[in-house]
């Protein structure tokens, strides 16, 4: 065996994925306050990030507060759904900022979260740091087990009965990650699927099954959970294209103020945050009446019971997630891991 073949072997051995994850807590009552946590991804999902040359690249760590821009309406949509009405007054949903980019930018990003007045609960980066020893560069683009390591910890630290909804973007892996840890709270896979799905998104060996060791200490936990969905931002360069099979699972958007619909049909957010929301698209970003219009004329002043916003509405409620049924349930218990794996990489 040669030396570097020795060397990558023993450091694969030694390899703690635990490491990777560097997560700080904002609020303390972080899992205190409500039991509906929110998981959110923030470069392409939250910040119009831009790394498809070294160059861009090169330029983000330089890069001010006030040079990141946000996506069009991303602060007001996760504004309101941070905040949940509780009888006369408003609590907060933990918002739990889960992202790839590396600790040393957390304090800009910081910084860029108090000038769009989000408040969140925790925030995880990847501590690449930890790859860049001998044998284990080749992880430093392996985001899955990194993600999914760091959104389980979540899981596994929120009180039994939780419920998740998951917010990415269809640049990297995030409908991958996000429906694999779906299926495995909502009973499709077992530890044993589960590590069989990892193996299929090239987590593979001793680091795969010791991480599907730890989760199956905490599999009751995780199937105590509920999700209320998996909602992806579709981005021009990377068209998202939902299989027919994952049309209950996740919902697609193209500008927030679809995922606003999206999460008013969930009950995610009210009534009346649609509306501030609606206003602060017009004003403030110049969304086109017409798109609001059949809004404002079907519930600005309407006392009678909430109905949908038309065609758009209609279209929403069809295809925003939902709890699996029972019979698709079943099915895709039934059905083999790597046939599920086909049908979820269609998404990317």
């Amino acid at each position: 065996m040669r030396l570097w073949d020795r060397i990558k072997q023993s450091s694969i051995k030694r390899y703690d994925y635990q490491k990777l994850v560097d997560r700080k807590v904002k609020q303390t009552f972080a899992y205190q306050t409500n039991d509906e946590h929110v998981i959110c991804d923030i470069d392409k999902t939250y910040l119009e990030t831009d790394f498809e040359s070294l160059r861009q690249l090169a330029k983000i760590p330089f890069e001010a507060a006030s040079d990141k821009v946000t996506v069009q309406g991303a602060d007001y949509i996760l504004s309101a759904l941070r905040w949940t009405r509780d009888g006369d007054s408003f609590i907060a949903r933990p918002l739990h900022f889960v992202s790839s980019s590396p600790p040393q930018l957390r304090q800009t990003l910081r910084d860029k979260f108090y000038l769009d007045r989000i408040s969140w609960s925790t925030d995880t980066f990847k501590n690449q740091v930890y790859n860049l020893f001998p044998g284990r560069t080749d992880q430093l683009r392996q985001h899955i087990l990194y993600k999914s390591v760091a959104i389980s910890q979540l899981m596994i630290a929120a009180n039994r009965g939780s419920t998740f909804v998951f917010i990415g973007d269809s640049s990297e892996s995030d409908p991958l990650i996000y429906l694999g840890l779906k299926f495995l709270i909502e009973g499709v896979f077992d530890i044993e699927r589960y590590s069989e799905y990892l193996e299929l998104n090239r987590v593979v060996g001793s680091i795969k099954d010791k991480f599907c060791e730890e989760l199956s200490e905490h599999i009751e936990q995780i199937t105590s959970l509920k999700t209320k969905g998996v909602f992806i931002r579709s981005l021009k360069n990377y068209p998202l294209s939902v299989p027919k099979e994952l049309s209950t699972c996740l919902a697609s958007f193209d500008h927030y103020w679809e995922l606003g619909l999206h999460l008013y049909s969930q009950q995610l957010i009210t009534l009346n945050q649609l509306k501030r929301v609606a206003i602060l698209f017009h004003n403030k970003l110049g969304f086109p009446v017409e798109i609001l219009a059949d809004f404002y004329q079907s519930h600005m002043g309407d006392s009678s019971p909430i109905k949908m916003m038309s065609e758009l509405l209609d279209a929403m409620d069809q295809h925003s997630p939902q709890p699996l049924p029972q019979n698709k349930l079943e099915a895709l218990k039934q059905t083999t891991v790597a046939d599920i794996y086909r049908t979820v990489a269609q998404v990317k």
